[in-house]
C-alpha cells in the first residue's frame, strides 16, 4: 500500500499522473505512453465499491478515499 497526498479537487486521472511519475516502470505495462490513462484492461477501484470507467476518470475523489489500481485480466 501507498498513500498519495493531493490538493483539493484531485482527480482519479491525477491519481494515475501521480502513479506514473512515482514508479515510471509502469508507463506502457499498467500506464499509457501520455502518463494518465491505465492501459486496459487495468482500472481503478473506488472504496472497494466501484470501478472508475475510462469516462469518469475526470470525477472528483475525496479526502480517505481509497483507491486500489486492480487488473481485470483472468486466465484459464
Amino acid at each position: 500500500m501507498i498513500m498519495l497526498t493531493f490538493k483539493q479537487d484531485a482527480t482519479f486521472r491525477d491519481t494515475v499522473r501521480a502513479l506514473a511519475q512515482k514508479y515510471p516502470d509502469m508507463i506502457g505495462d499498467v500506464i499509457q505512453a501520455d502518463g494518465e490513462t491505465l492501459q486496459p484492461p487495468n482500472i481503478l477501484n473506488l472504496n472497494g465499491r466501484r470501478m472508475i470507467q475510462p469516462d469518469q476518470v475526470d470525477e472528483t475523489i475525496k479526502d480517505g478515499d481509497t483507491i486500489v489500481l486492480m487488473s481485470m485480466s483472468a486466465g484459464g
